[in-house]
């Protein structure tokens, strides 16, 4: 659904209208998650329908932008899901439409440097169900995965899988046949969920019919109102932060706006940081963002809470990860470059630059292990590399600038509008603080941005599957428009045509514009 071009006055009341209705978190369903729900086919019907009118015409399920490792496993866990229907002769041709696209696709297994959250996990797991089902898939001997996924299983041993307080319950349907109910009491959070995951839920529940375990699927299953299951659910901490971030860079007046949110996200804190939301494993990242927000909006936080997290050479994201991601790095830096209290301040940002000097691609850009697209991380690291090591930043604005479509966009084939945005934002910060932009440059990518919207925006994010956090998505594009209209570089008429992804429709009704 997208909203009227007559419904949005400007882009202050639109952003009012965004930031007002922050919440536990909105996200498209994705076939993965949907597929584990699509299990339980008696308690939700709607979860097989679902996946069978989301099949793509090339056989797959996935996000709408290809990436093998999202459309590997989406498209495993979808035919698993169907094979195993009472119904799975009716979705005969749909079954063999997967196992023809996996059959010719499985060898892009190894295609991306950058896997699906705990693909080499899961989807060994998946493939060995498919082989005892007989589904007419090849085996596929990969040793690499089968290792890793072997050396994470040796943690079954000690029970750590068990423990609520890790990111393994996020992917804890890993196990397969290896689950042992009677050790898992603690995987349970407080809201019925395990890990916050759908997927992990479903799993659990395919073991243990507990009431807590199903009310939580059929709270999640309702929020699209299709069937369809968020990759995660609450993150409500990270929507909030998130959002926050992509005004208050552009220096924009929404403090106000935020007001509400501070007590539920400082209530969210602990003395180790935050998750994306209360209750779930904290992190790095989402601990920086939010640390960045409480102390923009007055609290007091101890940014010793980041020294947990430091390692030779970088800033660890979370415990048992493989490889560190440069989002959580470059968020940290941001947080702590200016904190002139925190004794480890200086040794800290020396760190990050280091790192992320090794880490810079030819070219002058970063990739990182959360989002697909380079223009995510690279437009965080224009902002909070600023002042420190200005020479990083003139390479990856230069990027930014030869790397632009020639219809005046960025990103993924002809231009995505959520990586138009984070270009244009990196823009916009840079013209404020360091020189300024070509206004050519900016107005083209405004104009597009601005223009028609598409009635969904493109899965970029990664989690078990691609996923699409509408309403941070929305945040930095509204972020960036009404920077422009306050400089003048967007006029009303262009504003008049905005469109959204979804409604955003303020919880208590407060439709007063910002500043």
């Amino acid at each position: 659904m997208v909203y009227s071009p007559r419904a949005i006055i400007d882009t202050a009341n639109t952003s009012a209208r965004l930031l007002d209705s922050l919440g536990q978190g909105s996200s498209y369903g994705i076939p993965y998650d949907t597929a584990w729900a699509a299990r339980h086919e008696r308690l939700f019907p709607e979860s097989t329908k679902w996946l069978t009118r989301n099949q793509r015409s090339d056989g797959s399920w996935g996000g709408e932008v290809e990436y093998p490792h999202d459309r590997l496993i989406s498209t495993l866990a979808s035919v698993l899901a169907l094979s195993k229907s009472e119904r799975s002769r009716q979705y005969g041709k749909q079954i063999e439409r997967g196992e023809a696209y996996l059959s010719k696709s499985l060898h892009r297994a190894r295609d991306e440097e950058r896997c699906t959250i705990g693909f080499e996990l899961l989807f060994p797991t998946l493939m060995e169900e498919a082989e005892r089902l007989g589904l007419n898939i090849p085996c596929v001997k990969d040793d690499d995965l089968r290792r890793i996924r072997e050396a994470k299983l040796s943690l079954v041993y000690n029970d750590i899988v068990y423990n609520g307080n890790t990111t393994l319950s996020f992917s804890v349907e890993f196990l397969g046949e290896k689950f042992d109910v009677t050790k898992a009491r603690d995987l349970l959070n407080p809201n019925g969920s395990v890990g916050n995951s759908p997927s992990a839920t479903a799993y659990y529940l395919l073991r243990e019919m507990s009431p807590a375990a199903l009310s939580y699927m059929e709270s999640v299953l309702g929020l699209n109102a299709d069937g369809s299951a968020m990759p995660v659910y609450p993150f409500d901490v990270f929507e909030k932060a998130w959002s926050f971030y992509h005004f208050d860079a552009l220096q924009l007046p929404v403090k106000d706006r935020f007001i509400r949110h501070v007590g539920p996200v400082r209530d969210s804190w602990t003395k180790n940081g935050v998750g994306t939301t209360k209750h779930s494993v904290v992190d790095s990242d989402d601990s920086a963002l939010v640390f960045k927000f409480l102390t923009s909006m007055g609290e007091r936080v101890d940014p010793h809470v980041f020294d947990g997290w430091e390692r030779e050479g970088f800033f660890q994201c979370f415990k048992y990860e493989r490889d560190p991601s440069l989002s959580s790095n470059i968020h940290i830096l941001d947080a702590v470059k200016g904190l002139e209290g925190y004794g480890n301040r200086d040794n800290a940002v020396d760190k990050i630059v280091s790192f992320l000097e090794s880490n810079m691609r030819r070219g002058g850009f970063w990739q990182d292990k959360w989002h697909l697209s380079p223009y995510y991380v690279t437009s965080h690291a224009i902002i909070a590399v600023h002042g420190v090591n200005d020479a990083l930043v003139e390479k990856a604005v230069s990027w930014i600038m030869e790397s632009r479509k020639p219809n005046g966009m960025w990103g993924y084939r002809n231009g995505t509008r959520e990586e138009t945005a984070y270009a244009l934002w990196a823009l916009l910060y840079y013209n404020d603080h360091v020189t300024p932009v070509d206004p050519e440059i900016l107005t083209e990518g405004l104009n597009r941005l601005a223009g028609g919207a598409p009635a969904k925006l493109e899965e970029l994010w990664i989690a078990k599957g691609l996923y699409c956090p509408i309403k941070v998505v929305e945040s930095v594009i509204l972020a960036v428009l009404y920077k422009a209209e306050r400089m003048g570089l967007l006029g009303p008429a262009k504003v008049e045509d905005v469109q959204l992804a979804a409604p955003v429709i303020a919880e208590d009704g407060d439709m007063d514009g910002l500043g």
